[in-house]
């Protein structure tokens, strides 16, 4: 496992021009974005969150900042210190093996009920032409596009299981395993081969209606449980790195300029 830097930079540099989507208000685009980037680490743990920062770098005002702030700190990916502001949330073990233990339950499921009715000729065409640009996305070493359609993979998965609704729910819970996924990727630590092939197998497990087979590869490819209990009490120093992230803004006001993690 080998170390990496980590700059610490202002929003003004983190966050691009805002451009609501389909549907969206200010409040969601605002929640989409600042959501994104804590889970991609770009925001990390205890960054401070002004209302009065957000708003001008949104050019919104403080109201839609605020609303969308609630709804992290529901989540729990930002908290509220009375008389001193908001911050992003450290990342937490408990809560990361919370949503590994919900995610396994869940999409086990999923590919159960799906491989019990199998794929549509156009639910086919649309997940193998997903997984066709994922490859590409892999070549081209785009991670940040690697992960979008990582999540839009599984989530087409629901979809197609007609449980497109805990697929939301799930969405909302599994932020903490994204920001451990993003921490093992700046590691290089990548199963590019495995996930892809994982991917491929899904699909053609559903396909067949090998339900116990779509159920095996969903596990290996999502991390089941106890196979993450044990990677995690294995690799003592991989905690170490945690913690060192978590540590790494409070350091920095103390003056401590080091960008390495550990």
């Amino acid at each position: 496992m080998s170390d990496f830097d980590f700059e610490v930079r202002p929003l003004d540099q983190v966050f691009g021009p805002l451009t609501p989507g389909d549907g969206e208000n200010f409040v969601d685009a605002i929640y989409r974005e600042v959501r994104a980037r804590i889970v991609d680490l770009s925001l990390p743990p205890d960054m401070p969150l002004s209302e009065k920062d957000l708003a001008a770098v949104f050019k919104s005002s403080k109201t839609p900042v605020r609303e969308a702030l609630i709804r992290l700190s529901r989540e729990g990916l930002v908290h509220v210190v009375p008389k001193s502001g908001t911050f992003v949330a450290p990342i937490s073990l408990d809560k990361y093996l919370e949503a590994v233990f919900i995610r396994e339950r869940l999409e086990t499921g999923c590919v159960l009920r799906l491989a019990s009715t199998g794929l549509s000729s156009a639910e086919t065409v649309k997940i193998r032409a997903l997984l066709a640009e994922q490859s590409q996305a892999y070549r081209a070493a785009d991670y940040s596009l690697v992960f979008t359609l990582d999540d839009r993979f599984h989530q087409m998965l629901f979809e197609f299981a007609g449980l497109g609704g805990v697929w939301h729910v799930m969405h909302g819970a599994k932020a903490e395993i994204d920001r451990i996924r993003h921490v093992k990727r700046r590691l290089g630590i990548r199963r590019k081969e495995a996930v892809l092939d994982e991917h491929w197998s899904i699909v053609d497990a559903i396909i067949a209606k090998d339900g116990e087979r779509a159920e095996e590869v969903v596990r290996n490819n999502i991390g089941a449980f106890e196979e993450e209990l044990d990677y995690l009490s294995n690799h003592p120093k991989f905690l170490d790195t945690l913690d060192s992230f978590n540590e790494l803004v409070g350091l920095q006001r103390k003056g401590r300029r080091s960008r390495k993690v550990f």
